[in-house]
This record gives C-alpha cells, sequence and structure tokens, in this order.
C-alpha cells in the first residue's frame, strides 16, 4: 500500500477502511436532505466545481442485476483506479442496512461525485431496486418519489443520461422491468430515447443476442446506432472479489471482469 500514486493516497485518507483484498474503501460523503419527509437524500463526495462539465445521469434497474456494482465501477474509473492497485472504493449508501421504514421503502440517493483530479463533474441518481419481494406498490412509490425529486426546488432538474441496467442473461424481461422502463419514458418523453442506453450486468463479454432480443420484444425505446441497434455497454460484476494469488486461472477471471467493465466505461 505504501506504493500507491499519490492520488489515490489522498483519496484514502478520506474514507474509511473495510477488510478484504483488494482493500476496499467506503468513501466519506456529506449528507443532505435528511428530511423524513423528503423521498431522496443527497450524499456528495468532494466539493463541486463549477469550472468543469456536469454531467447527470439517472440509473434504473430491477433488485439483482448489479446495479450497485456498476455505480461503484464508475466511481473507481473517474478515480482512475486500476487493477495493480489492489484497492476498490464504494460510494454507495447499502439501503439493506438502513434501519428506519421510510428509508426501507422508496428513497432515492442522489450521488455528488466531485473528486478533484476527474475532468468531469457527476452526479449519479440511484433508484432503490424495482422488483423486489414489496411488490409493484413499491414501484410506483419509487416513481413518485423519483418525480417529487425532479419537481423540487431544491431538486434536480436536468438529466444527460438514463441508464437501464438488465441481467445479460436474462432471456425476457419481466412485466415488473417493463413496467418501469415504461414508466421512465413517460416521464421523459418519447424524444428522450437517444438519451437512454442499455447496461448489461454478469456479462462474459459474449455478444448479448439473447437479452437484446428480449428488449425489442418489449419494445424499449432506446438509443439507436447507425445500424439503428440498441446501444449497450457490457459489464461483469466481479472487480471487488478478492482474488487467489495462487489460482492464475482466478487471477486471469478476475483481470478479464476487470478490463471488461473499465474498457466500457470509455
Amino acid at each position: 500500500m505504501n506504493s500507491l500514486r499519490p492520488e489515490l493516497a489522498s483519496v484514502i485518507k478520506q474514507s474509511v477502511i473495510e477488510d478484504g483484498n483488494p482493500a476496499r474503501y467506503r468513501l466519506q460523503t456529506s449528507s443532505d436532505n435528511l428530511n423524513e419527509s423528503e423521498p431522496y437524500k443527497t450524499m456528495t463526495f468532494g466539493e463541486r466545481n463549477k469550472n468543469k462539465p456536469h454531467k447527470i445521469i439517472l440509473v434504473v434497474g430491477e433488485t439483482g442485476t448489479g446495479k450497485t456494482t456498476l455505480i461503484n465501477v464508475m466511481i473507481n474509473y473517474m478515480l482512475g483506479v486500476q487493477r495493480e492497485d489492489k484497492v476498490w472504493f464504494e460510494i454507495t449508501d447499502d439501503q439493506s442496512d438502513r434501519t428506519s421504514a421510510h428509508s426501507q421503502t422508496s428513497i432515492i440517493t442522489v450521488y455528488g461525485f466531485y473528486p478533484q483530479e476527474s475532468p468531469v463533474d457527476l452526479t449519479i441518481i440511484d433508484t432503490p431496486g424495482y422488483g423486489d419481494t414489496r411488490g409493484i406498490s413499491l414501484d410506483k412509490e419509487i416513481a413518485e418519489s423519483f418525480l417529487s425529486l425532479c419537481t423540487s426546488a431544491e431538486g434536480v432538474h436536468e438529466i444527460h443520461a438514463v441508464c437501464l441496467v438488465i441481467n445479460a442473461t436474462q432471456n425476457q424481461l419481466s412485466d415488473r422491468q417493463i413496467y418501469i422502463f415504461d414508466a421512465v419514458q413517460s416521464l421523459f418523453g418519447r424524444d428522450f430515447a437517444e438519451n437512454i442506453v442499455l447496461l448489461f450486468t454478469h456479462s462474459t463479454g459474449a455478444h448479448p443476442k439473447n437479452v437484446l432480443t428480449a428488449v425489442k420484444e418489449a419494445k424499449i425505446k432506446c438509443a439507436v446506432n447507425d445500424k439503428n441497434q440498441p446501444v449497450f455497454f457490457l459489464f461483469d460484476n466481479c472487480q471487488s472479489e478478492p482474488a487467489d494469488e495462487d489460482d492464475e486461472d482466478d487471477v486471469q477471471r478476475l483481470n478479464q471482469s476487470w478490463n471488461l467493465s473499465f474498457t466500457r466505461m470509455k
């Protein structure tokens, strides 16, 4: 750890360490909007630099798709973390650890990520996992919470991209996935489709033929390329897993996972 690059060492000074290899660090964030009457909260790392470009994205996904890991991949990519650094940073606020009834239902977390070294400031709107065991009534509650966030005076009034997170192994989208993806589109209008991208998680890197077919059959509107095919990106979800240094196959597997996900961030 003594050879860690200075830019990462400075981040660690602001972080709380967790056991593990790679060493895992929870970024220390400041929290705002903690009023229990609000259906959202903000967690901020660093200070917003108004001279930098500022991108705001909404991340939507069903419970179990790996949305939390994906958000942390974004954070580590922006910090310039490399596999050989043997560190992993996490900004996500695990909702399963919360105790209040309010936070366990429909709360949305807005992550402001403003590292000094990054050329871009990023805000990530993280919705709770849709389609969990609490039913479609919760899904509707989350949609209403997002609407509240967008209409509140202190909320978010501009979004540059919507990321629909889907497991790459799916052969069919669930009714609840279709419901919430349609709800998101209805909030922004049909013209916003070019700003909606597909993020396929738990991918081996193979062409996601089956899940692309499922998306088309569900008539999900999203950005398309010059061949009129959906714009998508592939990610694996193993970046924070500890590697068995004595097992060459395991090391190779995790290196491939890292390269797949971080290449797609470019």
